[in-house]
């Protein structure tokens, strides 16, 4: 017997545990009154209810967390009190998904006013108008069932996550706990003293790196023409433009490394991995035959010099965020030409 004709009488069934909850949850949310409208502004609006509407929420708030747990308790899935009060409260507001969304209060943070495009957010904007004009409102009906199934899951993490973040509860009335754990430290590398002295680590500690970057800071690999003014064999002053026309900087790659770099001229041919070796590197070993420039190679700033009589000025412009700033990859030249269209 061939393996098709082996398998063709075979019947399989995907177990989809997320979809068989909600199918079990959705025979609640049927009930005309768990999906009852009112039930949205009533829950968003308790502070003007008379005594007949809030009794109608308390009843669907009971009923609704007493299905939900036992539908939870056939699945084998252990809830807490804060999870089925979460996916009861998720489930009465989502009943009435428009009236939800329109009744979301204001939220205040930095973006101010209704741009925030001045803070690095190009299209970020703090009320954002929603377009209705292709609304459907059958594309929610399912909103219900999958806001309950989410917030009774998703407001606890899984086992895996318990063993290595377990959930540390805080009561109302505790204004603080004390926590003590294991703190990870970085350093830089660093050259002992001959003299005996202390080496200094100078460590930090890695969390800190989410809100100081120099911690993690390092690019000593970034393609950055060193700037030599040695006057011996390794100067390179040539493939620059001159610097009594424009000053050298001092551009940092890492904690340690601060090198010296200025505008390269035009018109000249040069070696950008070779021309881009710090000290460091050097020290290392020189560039070899099997180190390659990144494709992504992008053109940073562009320098003008500008002549008005016996005025000399030099106009630096910043070209990094223009579309044709990045060079391309070449389809009919030789493999590593690369092409840039800056206009």
């Amino acid at each position: 017997m061939s393996v098709s004709k082996l398998l063709s009488g075979k019947k399989i069934k995907v177990y989809d545990p997320i979809s068989d909850l909600a199918e079990k949850i959705s025979a609640v949310t049927s009930n005309r009154l768990m999906n009852d409208e009112k039930i949205t502004q009533y829950a968003l609006s308790t502070e003007s209810l008379d005594q007949s509407q809030e009794q109608m929420v308390t009843s669907v708030y009971n009923n609704m967390e007493s299905n939900v747990k036992a539908i939870a308790s056939d699945f084998g899935i252990a809830v807490e009190g804060y999870q089925l009060e979460s996916a009861t409260i998720g489930g009465m507001i989502s009943a009435n998904m428009k009236f939800a969304l329109a009744s979301q209060p204001k939220k205040a943070g930095l973006l101010d006013g209704h741009n925030g495009s001045r803070y690095g957010v190009t299209d970020g904007q703090v009320d954002r108008p929603i377009s209705m004009e292709a609304y459907d409102e059958r594309d929610n009906r399912n909103s219900q069932v999958y806001s309950i199934v989410y917030n009774l899951l998703a407001s606890r993490q899984d086992d895996f996550g318990e063993t290595f973040f377990p959930t540390i509860v805080v009561n109302p009335n505790e204004m603080g706990i004390t926590l003590t754990a294991k703190i990870f430290y970085a350093y830089n590398d660093f050259k002992r003293a001959v003299t005996g002295s202390l080496a200094n680590y100078a460590r930090k500690n890695i969390v800190r790196a989410y809100a100081d970057a120099s911690i993690l800071f390092n690019e000593q690999t970034k393609a950055v023409p060193v700037f030599r003014q040695t006057g011996g064999t390794d100067d390179n002053t040539d493939k620059f433009v001159a610097a009594a026309l424009l000053t050298p900087w001092s551009m940092a790659l890492s904690n340690v490394t601060t090198v010296q770099t200025s505008a390269l001229a035009v018109g000249k041919k040069l070696d950008l991995i070779g021309i881009s070796q710090t000290n460091e590197l050097l020290a290392s070993g020189i560039m070899s035959p099997s180190d390659t420039l990144d494709t992504y190679i992008r053109l940073e700033k562009l320098f003008v010099k500008v002549v008005d009589g016996a005025t000399t000025d030099v106009m630096q412009f910043d070209v990094s965020e223009l579309p044709g700033a990045t060079f391309t990859y070449s389809p009919q030249r030789k493999r590593l030409t690369a092409l840039l269209w800056l206009v």
